[in-house]
């Protein structure tokens, strides 16, 4: 696994265009400065953020960020890689196999398994991977919020936004 070097952006993925390289080279430095325990990463030909969240509450979260080919014009895939899976808070089920779900703001696993979280309603190239990192963060504090209250991870986010804190 490489470590993304800006510096060496020139050689990345021979697909992207020099904006891409651009782009990316901004983000990791973002990413650097406001999200340091996430880093950029390639291995082959695919391009992800990857880092650790620690809860309130001390569990430790880590996160996958896959950026598609055409990021950042395509949204890019958030997947949660532990703690793996991810249980419903009566352990009768996981969240990975519940495809699609509105409570628990998630699109289902990918293919390896892996809980994909729904970020955004909708994408606009315009954002940054930071703010998909601190959405990873907040959907954390949602989930332990719901292990201990039974409340959902969509009337948690509802009820933070209506009182805007």
């Amino acid at each position: 696994m490489a470590q993304f070097n800006p510096i060496k952006a020139q050689a990345m993925k021979t697909n992207m265009t020099p904006e891409q390289r651009e782009r990316l080279t901004l983000e990791y430095g973002v990413l650097k400065k406001y999200a340091p325990s996430f880093r950029m990463l390639e291995v082959s030909s695919d391009m992800f953020v990857e880092g650790s969240v620690l809860a309130s509450t001390g569990t430790q979260y880590h996160a996958r960020v896959m950026l598609p080919d055409s990021f950042p014009y395509d949204e890019p895939a958030l997947l949660v890689i532990s703690p793996h899976p991810i249980w419903t808070r009566d352990h009768q089920q996981t969240v990975n196999s519940m495809g699609n779900s509105h409570a628990f703001h998630t699109k289902g696993a990918d293919a390896n398994g892996f809980l994909k979280l729904c970020a955004f309603g909708f994408w606009n190239p315009s954002f940054p991977i930071a703010k998909v990192v601190l959405k990873f963060c907040v959907w954390v504090e949602a989930y332990e919020n719901y292990l201990k209250t039974s409340e959902t991870i969509a009337d948690f986010l509802e009820r933070k936004e209506g009182s805007g804190t």
